[in-house]
């Protein structure tokens, strides 16, 4: 037998005695299942075979209960009879109780969907017993024939030590941090998974293996700096001036336990991250794709040398705790993507998070999810058309960060090609 326990929870908690739980019986039976809607995690899929989009439930049941209320003279109280509504957990659904289909009828298995169909669009339903779901509509699109120039990226990691973590940083090896690198180069290859609506970027990250001056280096990718005791101003002077490799030939990404109080400036507060979005650019800004009027403010520029003031404009700062934990809200894949010009596709609704045409990264590939829980899944901001579904895209918050949809490697690829301290020329 399986069991739902229905639990009603008011504005504050009370004890609950046995007979406060309403006790459902399950049994093999479907008659439970009042309500079934289906959502997948991407409404665009290349027609490759090999692209699938990924199904989400949600099921609701409902049952019968008592309330005792007011009655309509004071100090009456009666029981009316009510219809309580409830979300049905999955464990508690017979396997293949719940079937998805096709709009032509063709069952979908295993909650996953691939086709080699031709342009078009899918309808799809999800049935159980005489209850069906609303149609959840896919535009099937050719995949389409990219053409980019391999590009390598060299990368160097600053490790900055000092007296109070400097056994932390001694830890960090090689091993771990091409261990990061080759997963980044799977995630932009688009290899970890089977995304819906991806290309390769043609893009290679590798480890550094000679100093800017072409000697062998002891640890390939690796820039060891002791700085004692420094601290403030004087470590950022240090950092400036000692660490900095060609920010056109190199993806410098520093490495420390970094502090407000260590920097002396409002962004650097505990700092998990910092990488600023380009700032410069040889061309039109608006020649990068899928963005809007907020990219006017890059500054045109002929030469590719340009000024720098902070180290995060032309590279990467990490925090020693982010770097390795993977329970972090945001991930490296996240912040080399933001680096590269890719904008966080979340919303807050409580703050003045502009919406501009209802989107925020202005990719109609990805999903603009409402910010309310730290988990995967998410669901989309307009509550007329929500969607819920798996995370995986890396400028998601709390996500798998496997995936870089199709829009999204066209604005890295003209970055790359347009944006100073992007380009990584040899």
């Amino acid at each position: 037998m399986k069991y739902l326990y229905i639990l009603a929870f008011f504005c504050v908690f009370v004890a609950c005695d046995k007979e406060d739980v309403e006790v459902i019986e399950f049994n093999e039976s479907v008659d439970y299942i009042k309500q079934i809607n289906l959502y997948a995690n991407s409404q665009q899929l290349f027609n490759d075979g090999i692209a699938e989009i990924e199904f989400l439930l949600k099921v609701y049941g409902d049952t019968i209960v008592t309330k005792v209320v007011e009655g309509d003279t004071l100090g009456e109280y009666v029981e009316v009879i009510d219809t309580l509504g409830y979300q049905i957990a999955k464990d508690r659904i017979p396997n293949g109780a719940i079937k998805i289909f096709t709009e032509d009828g063709e069952e979908v298995t295993g909650g996953k969907y691939s086709t080699t169909a031709s342009a078009g669009t899918v309808s799809f339903y999800a049935k159980a017993g005489d209850v069906q779901s609303d149609f959840f509509t896919v535009d099937i699109e050719d995949k389409p024939s990219v053409d980019f120039d391999e590009i390598t990226i060299p990368v160097i990691f600053h490790l900055i030590s000092n007296v109070n973590n400097k056994y932390s940083i001694g830890e960090i090896k090689s091993e771990n941090l091409e261990e990061m690198i080759n997963n980044l180069n799977q995630v932009f290859e688009g290899s970890l998974k089977n995304a819906p609506h991806s290309v390769d970027l043609n893009v290679k990250f590798q480890l550094a293996s000679q100093s800017e001056d072409g000697r062998p280096l002891k640890e390939k990718g690796l820039d060891r700096h002791n700085v004692g005791d420094a601290e403030g101003k004087e470590l950022v002077a240090y950092v400036n001036e000692n660490t900095v490799w060609d920010p056109e030939k190199y993806l410098n990404i520093w490495i420390s336990d970094w502090y407000e109080d260590e920097y002396g400036i409002d962004w650097w507060t505990l700092l998990e991250y910092a990488a600023n979005r380009p700032t410069y650019i040889m061309g039109d800004p608006l020649l990068v794709p899928f963005s809007n009027k907020s990219w006017k403010n890059m500054t045109q520029v002929d030469d590719l040398y340009q000024d720098w003031e902070k180290v995060e404009d032309i590279g990467i700062v990490v925090n020693t705790s982010v770097l390795f934990d993977t329970d972090n809200e945001i991930s490296f894949e996240y912040i080399v993507g933001k680096f590269l010009g890719l904008i966080p596709t979340d919303f807050y609704s409580n703050n003045s998070t502009p919406l501009i045409n209802g989107d925020v990264d202005f990719c109609s590939d990805t999903y603009l999810y409402e910010v309310k829980y730290p988990r995967r899944e998410k669901y989309t901001v307009k509550s007329d058309q929500r969607v819920f579904y798996w995370s995986y895209n890396i400028m998601d918050e709390y996500s798998a960060s496997t995936t870089i949809t199709y829009e999204q490697a066209l604005r890295i690829r003209k970055v790359l090609e347009l944006c100073p301290h992007r380009q990584f020329r040899k």
